[in-house]
């Protein structure tokens, strides 16, 4: 996709997908993408590399291989990051979003497809960003304790009682 990016359209695709989404309650990221796994009928294997260097290219990448996706995340990075990067790459994937062919080997006849960050200007970026945002509101309420300074900061930012947000 070129040209400007569109939030308004990464808005809507990232609501479309999201009301599709089984959020479990109580939260669990092994049950969440266990249900993705079925959605989609593809495993999918969280990778923990030393990203840490390479954090100016990339905090995580999506690679598509054969059967089954990885995702590669930043092991040295906070639980949130790492959770994060999870969601961003989760949301290439939910979004129908496709990768480059990495170079080297090969399963069957198709190379594997790498996804990663490239320009934080781009819609497909958008899109990815847009929909990790709405999984972290749909389940923030389960990750954030309702006491201390993270409830105090996370209460800040909800909308008063008959509020929606756009």
């Amino acid at each position: 996709m070129r040209g400007q990016p569109n939030l308004a359209l990464a808005r809507r695709r990232a609501k479309a997908v999201l009301a599709t989404l089984d959020i479990p309650v109580p939260w669990s990221l092994t049950a969440f993408l266990s249900s993705i796994e079925r959605q989609r009928g593809r495993r999918i294997l969280l990778v923990p590399s030393t990203m840490s260097r390479y954090a100016a290219v990339a905090s995580g990448l999506w690679i598509s291989r054969g059967e089954e996706d990885l995702i590669v995340y930043d092991a040295t990075a906070s639980p949130l990051h790492r959770q994060n990067t999870v969601f961003h790459e989760l949301a290439h994937m939910l979004l129908g979003h496709r990768g480059r062919p990495l170079s080297g080997g090969t399963q069957g006849n198709q190379p594997p497809l790498m996804m990663h960050r490239q320009h934080y200007e781009d819609q497909l970026e958008l899109e990815a960003e847009t929909l990790a945002y709405e999984m972290w509101r749909a389940v923030g309420q389960r990750l954030l304790t309702r006491h201390g300074t993270a409830g105090r900061l996370a209460g800040a930012f909800e909308a008063p009682p008959g509020v929606r947000h756009a």
